[in-house]
């Protein structure tokens, strides 16, 4: 009988977990990264509001240079609106609407740049994230079918038995039923990573027509855990993006401030819109001036309401940290669990198919249950590891660790 060898608790896991049945190109982690930080069309339209900013803030500055409309000062005819008009075509750096214009490009700019890192960051995570998910189906799928082959053998053992009413009433159907299981299981966890796949490529832009396997020895791996937690994180809050942002916005809202003030001399458009419309509720066109000071009054609150927004992005991710610490030290109880369990499992294994072999009282439904569970440990264990690697990429991304450092700063 061959399922006893096939069995030895120490080699199981490893022999399982290592198993590739497919001979497409085996693509990486590292080259599913670089391909989600070149081709991903959500970060290249990040990439384009960018320049757009940048060329904003480049438009501004030149409309600060002096240019005479000949026409404009004829035509002034004393009045103080025409002068207005007069001042800004000779000197528009004197009006003060123009460096408001100049002003709030720039820090449009700055958020942008902001956004886009965040932005960047996130694809990234997610990207590497559906690929190591990948990476545990596939793994899975391994063990399923090795659960299969076994099933088969074990087959072949119960319809002998049956017949000589070796075993309990129902154990062959039993054991029928269960094959039947696992390959509607088989089936549906190839569906999930197919759709996996097409979904990856659709992040990375790589051509869904040419397939590829996952390497099923991929994990990230990371030293956070033994560093100190506070200084994780500060660092992750001084980092943050999302957290740097609101800076740009509180500079934004100053701005508007001072637009309200000046009304008289023409007001900029470009806070309408600014990181989804946060300001357009805000009135700056107010008419005569009656209402500037309402205006004002605004624009105070709903700096303390970004200030407060501020904080509570900061308090997320210092939860997150802690979370992250709580999470690795379950995560590896779970494991130690898990893996004891594999080799009691084994020892059952063997123990209940030598009583097998050899004639002995020993049920065939002990078997099969004994196989199923040591399967689903197995499948759990893969998880549980692959949920820990995607825990480190998680916390890497917070403190912009490792890929994430790689982030262009000039673009």
């Amino acid at each position: 009988m061959k399922l006893k060898n096939k069995f030895f608790p120490a080699l199981l896991i490893t022999q399982l977990l290592l198993i590739d049945l497919s001979f497409a190109k085996v693509m990486t982690l590292t080259e599913v990264t670089q391909a989600a930080v070149k081709q991903n069309l959500t970060i290249k339209e990040k990439l384009i509001e960018s320049h757009q900013s940048q060329q904003t803030v480049q438009y501004n500055r030149l409309s600060l240079l002096p240019k005479i409309d000949l026409y404009s000062i004829v035509n002034t005819g004393g009045s103080f609106f025409g002068l207005a008009g007069l001042i800004e075509d000779i000197a528009p750096f004197l009006i003060p609407a123009n460096w408001f214009r100049k002003d709030e490009a720039e820090i449009s700019l700055s958020f942008q740049k902001k956004s886009y890192k965040a932005l960047w960051g996130n694809e990234v995570l997610e990207a590497r994230s559906m690929y190591l998910t990948m990476v545990s189906d596939s793994k899975s799928l391994a063990v399923f079918d090795s659960y299969q082959k076994d099933l088969a053998e074990l087959q072949d053992l119960a319809e002998t038995r049956d017949q000589f009413g070796g075993d309990r009433l129902g154990a062959l159907e039993m054991l029928l039923a269960q094959k039947s299981k696992v390959a509607e299981d088989q089936i549906t966890l190839q569906d999930v990573i197919n759709q996996e796949f097409y979904a990856l490529t659709q992040m990375t832009q790589l051509d869904p027509k040419i397939h590829f396997d996952v390497d099923l020895n991929a994990k990230v791996e990371s030293s956070w855990r033994f560093l100190d937690v506070n200084y994780l994180i500060s660092s992750a809050q001084t980092l943050s993006p999302e957290v740097r942002s609101f800076d740009d916005l509180i500079d934004f809202l100053a701005q508007i401030k001072k637009e309200i003030k000046f009304l008289f001399f023409g007001t900029s458009t470009l806070s309408q819109g600014v990181a989804g419309g946060v300001f357009d509720d805000i009135p700056i066109n107010g008419g005569w001036g009656f209402s500037t000071k309402s205006a004002i009054a605004m624009t105070n609150t709903k700096k303390e309401l970004l200030k407060t927004q501020q904080l509570g992005a900061r308090e997320t991710l210092k939860r997150q940290i802690l979370r992250s610490f709580d999470q690795d030290r379950l995560l590896n109880e779970k494991e130690k669990n898990m893996n004891e369990r594999i080799v009691h499992l084994g020892k059952q294994w063997e123990i209940l198919l030598d009583r097998l072999q050899f004639g002995k009282n020993a049920a065939m439904d002990e078997l099969i249950l004994n196989r199923q569970s040591l399967a689903e440990t197995q499948i759990a264990l893969i998880h549980l590891k692959i949920l820990r690697s995607q825990l480190n990429d998680k916390v890497q991304r917070m403190l912009w660790w490792d890929v994430y450092s790689q982030f262009p700063n000039k673009y």
